[in-house]
């Protein structure tokens, strides 16, 4: 990878701790890259809400791909699903003419 990349990727993943520490009400600090999201306690309803919350933050983005949740399994896989919505979503500006 390089280090675009993964400075992108890290930045993807302290935003996904930061929003998945917020709805546990736990310490940021404590969440790991490979914890898994059932064993946080977490349903596949609170992921989704916490993606909703997060395009409300982003709009303009293009639609979160919902469907791609069913695979996210861990803090750092939804991690890389955000990343990967973040690059391939991205607002373009309008050109000038």
């Amino acid at each position: 990878m390089t280090s675009t990349v993964i400075d992108a990727y890290a930045s993807s993943l302290s935003l996904v701790c930061r929003l998945l520490a917020a709805r546990l009400r736990v310490e940021e600090a404590l969440l790991k890259e490979t914890d898994r999201l059932d064993e946080l306690g977490l349903t596949p309803l609170d992921v989704a809400l916490l993606l909703l919350r997060l395009r409300r933050r982003h709009l303009g983005y293009a639609e979160f791909p919902v469907y791609l949740l069913r695979s996210a399994t861990t803090v750092g896989h939804l991690a890389q699903l955000v990343e990967l919505w973040f690059q391939s979503g991205a607002p373009r500006e309008t050109p000038v003419p």
